[in-house]
Protein backbone atom coordinates (compact mmCIF):
# COMPACT_ATOMS: atom_id res chain seq x y z
CA UNK A 1 0.00 0.00 0.00
CA UNK A 2 1.27 3.55 -1.12
CA UNK A 3 0.80 6.59 1.22
CA UNK A 4 0.74 9.45 -1.56
CA UNK A 5 1.59 12.31 0.98
CA UNK A 6 4.11 10.60 2.85
CA UNK A 7 6.30 8.92 -0.35
CA UNK A 8 6.91 5.25 0.53
CA UNK A 9 4.98 2.06 0.70
CA UNK A 10 3.96 -0.06 3.58
CA UNK A 11 4.50 -3.42 2.78
CA UNK A 12 1.23 -5.43 1.19
CA UNK A 13 -0.90 -6.58 3.86
CA UNK A 14 0.84 -4.81 6.76
CA UNK A 15 -3.35 -2.77 6.74
CA UNK A 16 -5.05 -5.58 7.54
CA UNK A 17 -5.65 -6.37 11.36
CA UNK A 18 -9.74 -7.37 11.14
CA UNK A 19 -9.04 -10.59 11.67
CA UNK A 20 -6.46 -9.70 14.36
CA UNK A 21 -7.99 -9.46 18.17
CA UNK A 22 -6.71 -8.08 21.62
CA UNK A 23 -2.82 -8.45 22.35
CA UNK A 24 -2.08 -9.32 18.90
CA UNK A 25 -4.10 -6.51 16.94
CA UNK A 26 -1.94 -3.86 19.17
CA UNK A 27 1.43 -5.62 18.76
CA UNK A 28 0.07 -5.03 14.93
CA UNK A 29 -0.94 -1.43 14.80
CA UNK A 30 2.65 -0.68 17.17
CA UNK A 31 4.63 -2.31 13.98
CA UNK A 32 3.28 -0.29 11.90
CA UNK A 33 3.35 2.99 13.23
CA UNK A 34 7.07 1.77 13.80
CA UNK A 35 7.78 1.70 10.29
CA UNK A 36 6.06 5.26 9.84
CA UNK A 37 8.18 6.84 11.94
CA UNK A 38 11.14 5.11 10.44
CA UNK A 39 10.20 6.09 7.45
CA UNK A 40 9.38 9.85 7.99
CA UNK A 41 12.84 9.91 10.28
CA UNK A 42 14.83 9.06 6.84
CA UNK A 43 12.38 11.45 4.95
CA UNK A 44 13.34 14.47 7.28
CA UNK A 45 17.38 13.40 7.12
CA UNK A 46 20.11 13.93 4.62
CA UNK A 47 19.60 17.93 4.81
CA UNK A 48 15.91 17.20 4.32
CA UNK A 49 16.81 16.10 0.51
CA UNK A 50 14.68 13.33 0.62
CA UNK A 51 11.62 14.53 0.90
CA UNK A 52 12.58 15.33 -2.78
CA UNK A 53 12.52 11.33 -3.34
CA UNK A 54 10.17 8.55 -3.91
CA UNK A 55 11.17 5.52 -1.75
CA UNK A 56 12.02 3.98 -4.54
CA UNK A 57 14.96 6.49 -4.88
CA UNK A 58 15.93 6.47 -1.39
CA UNK A 59 17.41 3.30 -1.54
CA UNK A 60 20.64 2.02 -2.38
CA UNK A 61 23.29 0.02 -1.71
CA UNK A 62 25.99 2.79 -1.55
CA UNK A 63 27.27 5.11 0.96
CA UNK A 64 25.05 8.18 0.97
CA UNK A 65 26.80 11.16 -0.25
CA UNK A 66 26.76 13.73 2.83
CA UNK A 67 28.71 15.97 0.91
CA UNK A 68 25.97 16.71 -2.17
CA UNK A 69 23.51 16.92 -0.03
CA UNK A 70 24.74 19.71 1.94
CA UNK A 71 26.08 21.72 -0.94
CA UNK A 72 22.65 21.00 -2.65
CA UNK A 73 20.86 22.63 0.49
CA UNK A 74 23.43 25.21 1.11
CA UNK A 75 22.84 26.45 -2.35
CA UNK A 76 18.73 25.88 -2.12
CA UNK A 77 19.38 23.82 -5.18
CA UNK A 78 16.54 21.22 -5.85
CA UNK A 79 17.11 17.68 -7.29
CA UNK A 80 15.03 18.77 -10.77
CA UNK A 81 16.90 21.53 -11.07
CA UNK A 82 20.22 20.14 -10.96
CA UNK A 83 19.04 17.30 -13.01
CA UNK A 84 18.00 20.19 -15.55
CA UNK A 85 21.50 21.86 -14.94
CA UNK A 86 23.59 18.45 -15.92
CA UNK A 87 21.13 17.18 -18.38
CA UNK A 88 20.09 14.06 -16.71
CA UNK A 89 16.67 12.61 -15.21
CA UNK A 90 16.03 12.81 -11.74
CA UNK A 91 16.70 9.08 -10.51
CA UNK A 92 19.87 9.85 -11.81
CA UNK A 93 20.50 12.87 -9.59
CA UNK A 94 18.84 10.56 -6.52
CA UNK A 95 21.45 7.57 -7.29
CA UNK A 96 24.39 9.96 -6.77
CA UNK A 97 22.94 11.29 -3.67
CA UNK A 98 22.74 7.52 -2.80
CA UNK A 99 26.76 6.98 -3.51
CA UNK A 100 26.69 6.54 -7.08
CA UNK A 101 29.76 8.43 -8.71
CA UNK A 102 28.87 10.26 -11.75
CA UNK A 103 31.21 10.28 -15.24
CA UNK A 104 34.32 12.65 -14.44
CA UNK A 105 32.17 14.96 -17.41
CA UNK A 106 28.95 15.05 -15.10
CA UNK A 107 30.63 15.62 -11.91
CA UNK A 108 32.97 18.84 -13.33
CA UNK A 109 29.09 19.98 -14.34
CA UNK A 110 27.45 19.56 -10.85
CA UNK A 111 30.32 21.17 -9.41
CA UNK A 112 30.26 23.83 -11.54
CA UNK A 113 26.31 24.72 -10.83
CA UNK A 114 27.00 24.21 -6.76
CA UNK A 115 29.76 26.94 -7.59
CA UNK A 116 32.91 24.34 -5.64
CA UNK A 117 35.20 21.98 -6.43
CA UNK A 118 34.47 18.37 -7.62
CA UNK A 119 36.75 17.05 -5.02
CA UNK A 120 35.10 18.59 -2.30
CA UNK A 121 31.36 16.04 -3.35
CA UNK A 122 33.83 13.02 -4.39
CA UNK A 123 36.85 13.44 -2.95
CA UNK A 124 37.67 9.97 -3.58
CA UNK A 125 37.65 9.92 -7.10
CA UNK A 126 40.70 12.51 -8.11
CA UNK A 127 42.80 11.66 -10.65
CA UNK A 128 46.35 12.01 -10.94
CA UNK A 129 47.32 14.26 -13.43
CA UNK A 130 50.48 15.07 -15.89
CA UNK A 131 52.35 18.12 -14.93
CA UNK A 132 52.57 19.56 -17.99
CA UNK A 133 48.65 19.25 -18.61
CA UNK A 134 48.16 22.25 -15.72
CA UNK A 135 50.24 24.85 -17.48
CA UNK A 136 48.05 26.82 -19.36
CA UNK A 137 50.82 29.52 -20.32
CA UNK A 138 53.87 30.64 -19.01
CA UNK A 139 55.45 34.39 -19.49
CA UNK A 140 59.55 34.64 -19.55
CA UNK A 141 58.91 38.10 -17.01
CA UNK A 142 55.78 38.71 -14.82
CA UNK A 143 55.32 42.14 -16.39
CA UNK A 144 54.99 40.57 -19.75
CA UNK A 145 51.49 39.33 -18.81
CA UNK A 146 48.91 42.45 -18.83
CA UNK A 147 46.95 43.55 -15.91
CA UNK A 148 43.47 42.77 -17.57
CA UNK A 149 44.82 39.34 -17.38
CA UNK A 150 45.13 39.69 -13.37
CA UNK A 151 41.68 41.52 -13.26
CA UNK A 152 39.83 38.72 -14.93
CA UNK A 153 40.75 36.18 -12.07
CA UNK A 154 40.30 38.64 -9.25
CA UNK A 155 37.22 39.70 -10.45
CA UNK A 156 36.15 35.92 -10.92
CA UNK A 157 36.82 34.49 -7.87
CA UNK A 158 34.10 32.65 -5.89
CA UNK A 159 35.45 30.52 -3.18
CA UNK A 160 39.34 31.64 -2.84
CA UNK A 161 42.06 34.26 -3.34
CA UNK A 162 45.42 33.44 -2.01
CA UNK A 163 48.46 36.15 -2.30
CA UNK A 164 51.59 35.11 -1.29
CA UNK A 165 54.71 37.71 -2.38
CA UNK A 166 57.25 39.87 -1.13
CA UNK A 167 55.17 43.04 -1.19
CA UNK A 168 53.04 42.39 -3.99
CA UNK A 169 52.76 46.24 -4.05
CA UNK A 170 51.88 45.99 -8.06
CA UNK A 171 48.49 44.65 -7.52
CA UNK A 172 47.42 47.85 -5.94
CA UNK A 173 49.17 49.90 -8.73
CA UNK A 174 47.99 48.13 -11.49
CA UNK A 175 44.43 47.68 -10.05
CA UNK A 176 43.06 50.35 -8.22
CA UNK A 177 39.49 48.93 -7.40
CA UNK A 178 41.32 46.11 -6.00
CA UNK A 179 40.12 46.52 -2.71
CA UNK A 180 36.52 47.08 -3.33
CA UNK A 181 36.85 43.85 -5.69
CA UNK A 182 37.99 41.73 -2.52
CA UNK A 183 35.20 43.50 -0.65
CA UNK A 184 32.23 42.44 -2.91
CA UNK A 185 34.13 38.79 -3.29
CA UNK A 186 34.46 38.18 0.42
CA UNK A 187 30.68 39.31 0.84
CA UNK A 188 29.51 36.85 -1.42
CA UNK A 189 31.69 33.94 0.42
CA UNK A 190 35.14 34.23 -0.83
CA UNK A 191 37.99 33.55 1.45
CA UNK A 192 41.21 35.90 1.26
CA UNK A 193 44.55 35.50 2.75
CA UNK A 194 47.28 37.41 2.03
CA UNK A 195 51.15 36.78 2.82
CA UNK A 196 53.66 39.21 3.13
CA UNK A 197 57.74 39.33 3.99
CA UNK A 198 57.85 40.50 7.32
CA UNK A 199 59.86 44.27 6.69
CA UNK A 200 61.80 43.44 10.29
CA UNK A 201 62.92 39.62 9.29
CA UNK A 202 66.32 39.18 8.06
CA UNK A 203 65.28 36.94 5.11
CA UNK A 204 63.92 40.01 3.94
CA UNK A 205 66.50 42.18 4.46
CA UNK A 206 69.01 39.95 3.15
CA UNK A 207 66.51 39.64 -0.17
CA UNK A 208 66.95 43.75 -0.56
CA UNK A 209 70.47 43.42 -0.37
CA UNK A 210 70.69 40.85 -2.93
CA UNK A 211 68.71 42.54 -5.68
CA UNK A 212 70.55 45.88 -4.49
CA UNK A 213 68.02 47.99 -3.64
CA UNK A 214 69.14 49.74 -0.52
CA UNK A 215 66.16 49.83 1.57
CA UNK A 216 63.47 49.87 -1.55
CA UNK A 217 61.92 46.01 -0.64
CA UNK A 218 61.48 47.16 2.98
CA UNK A 219 60.09 50.07 2.01
CA UNK A 220 57.80 48.44 -0.62
CA UNK A 221 56.54 45.99 1.94
CA UNK A 222 55.28 48.62 4.26
CA UNK A 223 53.88 51.04 1.62
CA UNK A 224 51.64 47.74 0.64
CA UNK A 225 50.05 47.41 4.43
CA UNK A 226 49.39 50.63 4.11
CA UNK A 227 47.33 50.25 0.94
CA UNK A 228 46.14 46.90 2.44
CA UNK A 229 45.35 48.34 5.56
CA UNK A 230 41.11 48.67 5.16
CA UNK A 231 41.35 44.96 4.71
CA UNK A 232 42.42 44.60 8.51
CA UNK A 233 38.66 45.30 9.78
CA UNK A 234 37.05 42.62 7.38
CA UNK A 235 37.17 38.75 7.04
CA UNK A 236 40.57 39.10 5.05
CA UNK A 237 43.42 37.68 6.55
CA UNK A 238 46.66 39.90 6.33
CA UNK A 239 49.89 38.01 7.79
CA UNK A 240 53.66 38.41 7.58
CA UNK A 241 56.28 35.35 6.83
CA UNK A 242 59.94 35.56 7.79
CA UNK A 243 60.70 32.32 5.67
CA UNK A 244 63.06 32.17 2.53
CA UNK A 245 60.19 33.37 -0.36
CA UNK A 246 61.09 30.64 -2.82
CA UNK A 247 58.35 31.46 -4.94
CA UNK A 248 55.16 33.71 -4.95
CA UNK A 249 51.88 32.07 -5.23
CA UNK A 250 48.81 33.70 -6.42
CA UNK A 251 45.44 31.53 -6.32
CA UNK A 252 42.33 32.52 -7.73
CA UNK A 253 39.93 28.97 -7.23
CA UNK A 254 41.18 26.75 -9.69
CA UNK A 255 43.61 29.09 -11.25
CA UNK A 256 47.01 29.79 -10.08
CA UNK A 257 49.88 32.60 -11.13
CA UNK A 258 53.22 31.30 -10.06
CA UNK A 259 56.59 33.24 -10.16
CA UNK A 260 59.91 31.06 -9.18
CA UNK A 261 62.27 33.36 -7.15
CA UNK A 262 65.27 33.97 -9.40
CA UNK A 263 68.82 35.12 -7.35
CA UNK A 264 69.60 39.01 -7.61
CA UNK A 265 66.34 39.20 -10.08
CA UNK A 266 63.46 41.59 -9.15
CA UNK A 267 60.04 39.82 -8.85
CA UNK A 268 58.49 41.41 -12.31
CA UNK A 269 61.42 40.02 -13.87
CA UNK A 270 60.89 36.32 -12.81
CA UNK A 271 59.41 34.11 -14.98
CA UNK A 272 55.49 33.64 -14.15
CA UNK A 273 53.23 30.05 -14.93
CA UNK A 274 49.63 29.82 -15.04
CA UNK A 275 48.36 26.88 -13.56
CA UNK A 276 44.91 25.23 -13.88
CA UNK A 277 43.70 22.61 -11.05
CA UNK A 278 42.79 19.83 -13.17
CA UNK A 279 43.44 16.66 -10.73
CA UNK A 280 45.16 15.31 -7.69
CA UNK A 281 48.65 15.66 -7.13
CA UNK A 282 49.80 18.02 -9.94
CA UNK A 283 51.51 21.19 -10.26
CA UNK A 284 48.79 23.25 -8.89
CA UNK A 285 48.38 21.12 -5.70
CA UNK A 286 52.40 20.99 -5.38
CA UNK A 287 52.10 25.08 -4.78
CA UNK A 288 48.96 25.20 -3.26
CA UNK A 289 50.80 22.89 -0.67
CA UNK A 290 53.80 25.06 -0.62
CA UNK A 291 51.22 28.16 0.44
CA UNK A 292 49.82 26.22 3.05
CA UNK A 293 52.79 25.17 4.21
CA UNK A 294 54.36 28.99 4.50
CA UNK A 295 51.18 29.83 5.71
CA UNK A 296 51.56 27.86 8.55
CA UNK A 297 54.57 29.39 9.45
CA UNK A 298 52.99 32.74 9.86
CA UNK A 299 52.52 36.03 11.80
CA UNK A 300 49.28 38.55 12.29
CA UNK A 301 50.30 41.81 10.76
CA UNK A 302 50.66 44.27 13.61
CA UNK A 303 47.77 46.14 12.72
CA UNK A 304 45.56 43.24 11.41
CA UNK A 305 44.28 42.12 14.69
Amino acid sequence: MRVPFLGFDIPHGAVSPSKRKGRDRVTHWREISGTLRNSLEVTASGDRLSRHLPASECQSGGVVNHRLRRALATSGVDIDALAESVGVDRKTVAKWLQGSIPYEKNRSSVAAFLAVDPIDLWPDTGVQVKAAAEIITAWSRRSDCPPDYWWRYIQESNRQIDILGYAVLFLTENHADLLDVLAKRMDHGCNVRIILADPSAATTRARDEEEGLDGALVARVKTSLKYLSPLFDTSASVRFQAAPMYSSVFRFDDDMLVTPHLYAIPGKHAPMLHLRRLGVGGLFDQFARHFEGVWSDTTPEPGAG
